[in-house]
């Protein structure tokens, strides 16, 4: 009998919980509704736009922004615009200033040719001689090219 009674306390204590579903479920189903309607929705439309025509693009190809270079080696001046060699001066440290006379001359004419162009970047070694730097940059500013930025050169180039 005593066994009986042990039993009966634990059926007794043990308490089954179960999680009711369905209020949440009902909150969820008048709540979906709700935020649906009362949404905003964007209204979908077209933007008109015009194609350029091949004059306009032509115009557009020269009022490009011009990628100027005046790179500084030992032996020579290499003139690069938009990433290829259009003209390299041979230069003679020692002999003077032949070249940057030379170097002018070709600044200028790109200067003309472009003549919205206002910015050439100058390209040189590590082991180049500061003086060397300022003297390309007056030439440059001399030549119609006032805004020179500087740049080093990469090992190997």
């Amino acid at each position: 009998m005593r066994e009986r009674r042990h039993k009966r306390r634990r059926h007794r204590e043990s308490v089954v919980t179960e999680i009711e579903l369905m209020p949440v479920l009902n909150v969820f189903i008048s709540i979906i509704p709700l935020l649906l309607l009362s949404a905003a929705f964007v209204p979908v439309t077209v933007i008109k736009t015009t194609l350029p025509s091949d004059q306009a693009a032509v115009a557009d190809a020269k009022d490009a922004p011009l990628d100027l270079a005046v790179h500084i080696h030992p032996t020579a001046y290499q003139i690069e615009i938009d990433g290829s060699i259009v003209q390299s001066i041979e230069r003679d440290p020692a002999a003077g200033p032949r070249s940057p006379a030379q170097l002018a001359q070709a600044l200028q004419a790109i200067a003309a040719a472009h003549p919205g162009n206002r910015e050439v970047r100058i390209v040189s070694e590590s082991r180049t001689r500061y003086e060397e730097i300022v003297e390309v940059m007056d030439v440059a500013r001399t030549a119609g090219l006032p805004e020179a930025s500087l740049a080093e050169a990469l090992e190997g180039s």
